[in-house]
């Protein structure tokens, strides 16, 4: 019965209201920005060694995702978001990883809360009117742990494993305007997938570098995989970078959220802020 509730009030949403919440569940569904290559930053204050420190080595990073949105709809229209509605819907949003590592080996969190609050109103007809207020409320986790396969001055290779987690809760209240009709669709959802993947890096001349991470998974979802890019810059304990990033997540109708859509695209730039200890 949760899961009809759900499936009508995605598609009460299918107009503006649909749009707030896919922007929020795109949002929360990434994973970690620079993967395991975050954590390997840590261990590469100098960049002339050629040689892992055994030494434990720490990361936290602080980041930030400005992409465009996209999917395909079951219920209703397809859709396409700007980074600008995204930005006008938005409560509340962290977005922080942190890593560790220890020779070749490293482990990785990367924990996202996300709080989104937003109102519309539907014309129906006979001049009525729909009122439609939404508070959404996210968090995501993701962890893992990675193995360096190959690492000189100049390059480096990781492989990763590791799993993702969603919850997400939904509250909608509708009314119609003029009338005592009104009426309540909450619930939510959680979401398990596994992913692998490479990361790794390129060293450019004095502090520059450049690093890149794929992953690819499945669980509760068909399929997710992601591919990112970027350049940055390490000082003696910070590192500043920036690049470009794509996700997507396909869904088979029997999925949780596949009910409502068959895919979720999303891209943009990032920017990012690690801490190195």
């Amino acid at each position: 019965m949760k899961q009809e509730k759900m499936t009508q009030g995605w598609m009460q949403l299918s107009g503006r209201g649909g749009v707030l919440v896919l922007a929020a569940l795109l949002l929360v569904g990434a994973g970690p920005v620079e993967g395991a290559e975050a954590v390997e930053d840590a261990a590469k204050t100098n960049p002339s060694v050629t040689e892992l420190s055994e030494n434990w080595q720490f990361s936290v990073s602080a980041y930030g995702w400005m992409p465009s949105i996209k999917a395909d709809s079951r219920v209703g229209p397809d859709i396409d978001i700007t980074l600008k509605d995204i930005l006008d819907n938005l409560d509340g949003v962290i977005m922080l990883k942190a890593g560790a590592r220890k020779g070749r080996w490293s482990l990785f969190q990367d924990l996202i809360y996300l709080d989104l609050e937003d109102d519309a109103t539907v014309k129906l007809p006979e001049s009525a009117k729909l009122k439609l207020d939404l508070t959404m409320k996210s968090w995501i986790s993701t962890m893992g742990a990675g193995y360096t396969v190959f690492y000189n001055d100049d390059f480096s290779v990781n492989v990763l494993g590791g799993a993702r987690f969603l919850y997400l809760d939904l509250d909608l209240d509708a009314k119609v305007k003029g009338t005592d009709y009104k009426d309540n669709v909450s619930g939510s959802q959680n979401a398990w997938n596994g992913i692998v993947g490479l990361s790794g890096k390129v060293q450019f001349p004095k502090q520059w570098y450049g690093v890149y991470y794929a992953d690819i998974g499945t669980g509760d979802s068909h399929l997710t995989y992601q591919a990112m890019g970027a350049v940055g810059y390490r000082f003696e304990k910070f590192a500043v970078s920036g690049g470009y990033r794509y996700l997507r997540w396909n869904f088979h109708k029997d999925d949780d959220l596949g009910a409502a859509m068959k895919n979720l695209k999303v891209a943009g730039p990032f920017v990012a802020l690690d801490y190195n200890f």
